[in-house]
């Protein structure tokens, strides 16, 4: 029975994220948003350790950004044959270190979904802003 559930449970995230992809066949950043909320609210509803609370988001992501320093240091370690490393392999360290990376994107998108933050214009804007300083222009140059 549970193992029919976890089915049911796939093929429904499948078509959900089917349904969110936009007329480029990618997943927007609002998409993925409404998404990683959606779940860890379903998380926290059936007792997981995790609260949706900005608060404590911006808590949980601080401590996954440290968990990807060490991941990335892991990285390093084992690209340069350092004694101690705790992957055989580079490919295994990096695979590490990109989940920690996806980790802090979906703490960041969860806080987005809560607070109904458009990510897809905050990013836009973003990279115009960085944009414009690469070109000399604006603040903090």
């Amino acid at each position: 029975m549970t193992e029919q559930i976890e089915n049911m449970r796939k093929e429904f995230m499948k078509k959900r994220e089917e349904q969110l992809k936009n007329e480029t066949g990618q997943l927007t950043l609002n998409d993925i948003a409404s998404v990683s909320y959606a779940n860890a609210k379903k998380r926290q509803a059936n007792g997981g350790h995790i609260s949706v609370e900005t608060h404590s988001m911006l808590k949980h992501c601080a401590t996954e950004i440290v968990e990807a320093a060490e991941a990335y240091v892991e990285w390093i370690d084992v690209d340069c044959g350092a004694e101690g490393a705790n992957f055989p392999t580079q490919t295994e360290a990096k695979r590490l270190f990109a989940a920690e990376l996806a980790d802090i994107i979906c703490c960041c998108t969860i806080i987005a979904g809560r607070e109904n933050i458009d990510l897809n214009e905050a990013v836009a804007d973003c990279l115009e802003k960085n944009r414009r300083r690469a070109e000399g222009i604006g603040d903090k140059l």
